[in-house]
């Protein structure tokens, strides 16, 4: 059977839910991108995605894909395009347009120019041309338009695949139904459920999470429900393939609805009600959702729920915030309401609150053990995941609370006082405040621009008793706004696992929020929310002037480089030439934001998309400095075997020295704390330790923060 090439639109930060379900039918060559994702598949890929897919919103395959860098251009190649084996001239048409990344085009050019080359086709084909409708058309197509390229999408699905046919009306400030859907996944609602634990949604509305909670404990296929895709009438659309996935999602979802467990729905509106019990009547499973007007502060747990699983159930909602209804200073008290309802009435539970308003969901009081930040339309929101306990721990320890207050208050005072005069003296801007100074308060603090406090926690060991470690952790974030001089909105939390030689970190799920920070008189964008590290590595602070200071006139390979902070620094040295490698498209496009608000533009400091060892495999030109700071552990596609910094140091290293001019010098790095230099295997090269001269004054307390070697051949090699 054919592949095809397709586009997935999703809600913007849930690109990797939509890759768990392109995996699961059938698409491979899968690749995210900001707003969706791309892979090739057959046809009956993309009608099942149409029909079971829970978070895209369109599926688009691909007619054609050709260069262009005019209007003129767009329309020679669309008219190449043979429509007749996409429409006829009896059927009708509309177009959806999105340029991005060129001033050449804008929207309506370039759909006039495609609408004009469709009409012109069929007029010199059949001497007639089909109608264009853009309230109901037939055939709907989709153009995406780039500074070199444009590609021509058929929308298989029609209609946003969020409309899943059960609604009856909007209701009031309505969520989306696939950004319900990616909160629950998210939360792991799925695994609950089939563990037995309820659902619950104190604050349902017009019913959203609650329904959507339905369809994934049940299995349901969300498109069973809608009314007509678009891809009905293309005229290659296979009625007899669309009829095997149809059959499979409905016996699915007879052999689910005895598996949907107890799902409550509660709002103060009596109108939102009303809507939610239409649309589970119009879903079929009105019997399996229990739907109550009733106040969000007498909610309490269903009765008899038999989970399995760590929790008893799932607590999920989406409750008003600014954007939407009310003011953030009028809803504040409703946020608090909730954080002690769930408190005092929900131990054992876990709790999902999405909402467009960060310090609104501070306001719980609940700590988030997850904070993603998902995007309903265009409106950032930030889901704060949380596990209940029985009590307030700090309601329960007052007393308690305020000895740590007084404790760690007065350490983190004195450190800030004694670190905030060097930071002044020295003219640095981002520096560390605590470290773990008093080992119960296991976190390191982080300022930025005076302005930012990153505060990574450091996972309590099992030893340690859970509420205290969360009585604690509430201590610290009570006191660092008032030492530190910033707003509680302004503090942004990460747990860190204690560091292992067999874990690589991950995506945290993204704001896409950066902030401009200062150091060495250059310019750096800091993030604070989608990844566990911020995007600069404080502690090597005196290893990137060190590169500075070394690259006049030198030609630099930064391997591993992350955002490509070293190479800023390098550039700003006077080097000659500048390769910066690493594997993610992320780090890549953040590494070119940083050289371009420094105005760096040069084609002579390039930045390359690759697996380091891989690349090195492949080139043979040498370079006089080269800075390798590899991660702990790696696993990557691209090159199949998998890295360890101790075991696989010597290899790397040897590597790098095959690209290392004669004159030159390696310097190598590693933020492995057990790590030992196997040397004996260097023999024959020049090593010398930097690490104690390149620990800055705000990293004493932790001297293997980083270990820095300089590499370099002996005369005569």
């Amino acid at each position: 059977m054919n592949d095809f090439h397709f586009f997935c639109t999703a809600p913007r930060n849930a690109g990797d839910l939509l890759i768990r379900e392109v995996d699961e039918h059938g698409g491979t060559e899968i690749h995210e991108q900001v707003n969706g994702v791309r892979f090739r598949g057959t046809l009956g890929t993309g009608y099942r995605l149409c029909l079971f897919s829970r978070i895209a919103g369109r599926v688009l395959l691909q007619i054609a894909h050709f260069a262009c860098v005019s209007e003129a251009e767009l329309y020679e190649y669309s008219r190449k395009v043979d429509w007749d084996d996409h429409l006829g001239v009896g059927d009708t048409f509309a177009i959806a347009t999105t340029v991005a990344g060129t001033a050449t085009f804008n929207r309506t050019g370039a759909l006039l120019k495609v609408k004009d080359a469709i009409a012109d086709y069929f007029m010199d084909t059949v001497g007639s041309r089909p109608s264009v409708d853009t309230a109901s058309p037939d055939i709907r197509l989709s153009i995406f338009v780039a500074a070199d390229h444009a590609t021509l999408y058929l929308n298989l699905s029609g209609e946003s695949l969020h409309r899943r046919g059960y609604r009856q009306t909007g209701g009031p400030a309505p969520l989306k139904e696939n950004v319900a859907a990616a909160i629950l996944l998210r939360a792991a609602w799925d695994q609950i459920a089939a563990d037995g634990g309820a659902l619950v949604d104190p604050m349902c509305g017009v019913g959203t999470i609650p329904l959507e909670g339905a369809l994934i404990a049940g299995d349901f296929a969300p498109g069973l429900l809608r009314a007509g895709f678009g891809f009905e009438q293309w005229k290659q659309h296979d009625q007899s393939l669309w009829k095997v996935a149809l059959r499979e999602a409905e016996e699915r979802r007879q052999a689910g609805a005895d598996k949907i467990p107890a799902i409550f729905g509660y709002d103060k509106n009596r109108h939102s009600i009303h809507e939610a019990l239409r649309s589970a009547h119009a879903m079929g499973i009105s019997g399996s959702l229990h739907f109550e007007k009733r106040d969000m502060t007498t909610v309490t747990p269903p009765s008899k729920v038999l989970s399995k699983g760590r929790y008893s159930g799932l607590i999920a909602t989406n409750p008003p915030y600014g954007v939407r209804m009310g003011t953030k200073q009028d809803l504040t008290p409703l946020y608090r309401s909730l954080g002690q309802v769930l408190k005092t009435s929900f131990s054992g539970w876990k709790s999902a609150i999405f909402t467009a308003d960060k310090e609104l969901s501070l306001a719980t009081k609940l700590r988030a053990e997850k904070l993603n930040t998902l995007y309903n339309g265009s409106i950032p929101c930030v889901l704060a995941q949380s596990e209940l306990f029985d009590v307030d721990v700090g309601t329960q320890s007052v007393g308690k609370k305020e000895i740590y207050e007084e404790q760690f208050g007065n350490r983190l005072k004195k450190n800030y006082k004694k670190i905030k005069k060097w930071a002044v003296e020295s003219d640095i801007s981002c520096y560390r405040v605590y470290d773990a100074d008093m080992p119960e308060f296991a976190a390191a603090i982080d300022l930025y621009e005076n302005k930012w406090a990153h505060v990574q926690e450091y996972a309590p060991p099992k030893t340690v008793d859970r509420r205290q470690a969360e009585l604690r952790l509430q201590v610290i974030l009570d006191v660092v706004p008032d030492v530190l001089g910033i707003s509680r909105k302004d503090i942004f939390v990460k747990t860190r696992e204690r560091q292992r030689a067999g874990r690589q970190y991950q995506a945290m799920g993204g704001s896409g929020v950066f902030h401009e920070i200062r150091e060495g008189g250059l310019s750096f964008l800091a993030n604070f929310t989608d990844y566990l590290d911020t995007g600069i590595f404080l502690d090597h602070r005196i290893t990137r002037e060190m590169i500075r200071n070394m690259s006049d006139g030198r030609t630099f390979l930064n391997l591993f480089s992350y955002t490509a902070s070293a190479t800023v620094y390098a550039i700003s040295g006077g080097a000659a030439k500048t390769v910066s490698v690493d594997n993610s498209n992320t780090y890549t496009e953040w590494a070119r934001e940083n050289m371009n608000i420094n105005g760096f533009f040069n084609p002579r400091h390039e930045l390359i998309k690759d697996e380091a060892r891989s690349w090195l495999t492949r080139g043979k030109s040498r370079y006089q400095l080269i800075f390798l700071d590899p991660p702990t552990f790696s696993r990557s596609k691209s090159f199949k075997k998998t890295f360890q910094i101790q075991y696989d140091h010597i290899d790397l290293i040897s590597m790098a020295l095959d690209r290392l001019s004669s004159d030159g010098t390696l310097l190598f790095s590693t933020n492995y704390q057990q790590f030992k230099l196997d040397s004996e295997l260097l023999k024959g090269a020049k090593l010398r330790n930097l690490t104690q001269e390149t620990i800055p004054v705000d990293f004493t307390r932790n001297r293997r923060i980083h270990q820095l070697f300089s590499i370099s051949f002996e005369p005569g090699h």
